[in-house]
């Protein structure tokens, strides 16, 4: 009976005692924080995936602004690119004209755009120029960055393409011009070209029927003989 009354005693101490904290070590601490900072990282690629992206075509008198499909439609829909390759949607894989099932799986997959050392190459004049990552974006007088999710990058061709031009231009538009179709490497006035191009009606006009195909998955029989 002794023995019973001390331990209810000591148990009753024990519990009217304050936590303590316990202190981590240097290592632990530092995988916490790991561990915190993959989490956070998580969230925000998922909050980055659920949230739309959208592309802006710049005209002279509107601006008009549509989602770009290459994140939302369906990865099960990928077929027909050569995933051992590290860019299988570079425009150098492919001819100028593609299947509408190919064009899905580009749109699906993603657009092109590596960040690599790019290679200097000669500019009309003889001078050495290279592409620069930093032409992926318009930059506002704000600071503010803005993707040009249209821009791509062939690595194969040492190129820069439209993407929504080659696959979606109309080819038998008068004053048609295939220049961003199958890419530029004179990188001189390299801006310059960029603006007149999101400015022009080919571009424009590629950019609606993108559009339209990634909402309807389809576009009318006219419309696919232009663009093919």
């Amino acid at each position: 009976m002794l023995y019973t009354c001390t331990l209810i005693i000591i148990i009753m101490e024990s519990s009217q005692q304050p936590l303590k904290k316990i202190r981590l070590s240097g290592g632990a601490r530092k995988m916490l924080k790991q561990k915190e900072k993959s989490i956070k990282g998580n969230r925000s690629i998922l909050s980055f995936i659920q949230s739309p992206v959208s592309e802006t075509v710049i005209s002279n008198s509107n601006s008009v602004e549509f989602e770009d499909s290459s994140y939302q439609l369906e990865s099960t829909s990928i077929q027909g690119l050569d995933f051992s390759t590290e860019y299988p949607t570079d425009r150098g894989h492919f001819e100028d004209i593609i299947s509408s099932d190919m064009k899905y799986s580009i749109m699906s997959y993603g657009p092109c755009r590596p960040i690599i050392n790019f290679p200097y190459s000669p500019d009309g004049s003889g001078v050495l120029r290279k592409f620069s990552a930093s032409y992926y974006n318009m930059t506002t007088k704000s600071g503010l960055q803005i993707p040009r999710l249209w821009l791509c990058y062939s690595i194969l061709l040492n190129r820069v393409y439209c993407e929504t031009c080659w696959l979606f231009a109309n080819r038998n538009q008068k004053g048609f011009k295939n220049n961003w179709i199958v890419g530029i490497n004179d990188w001189h006035h390299m801006n310059d070209k960029i603006n007149d191009h999101e400015k022009s009606q080919t571009h424009i006009y590629a950019s609606s029927v993108r559009l339209h195909w990634s909402e309807n998955k389809t576009i009318n029989r006219h419309t696919e003989e232009q663009i093919s």
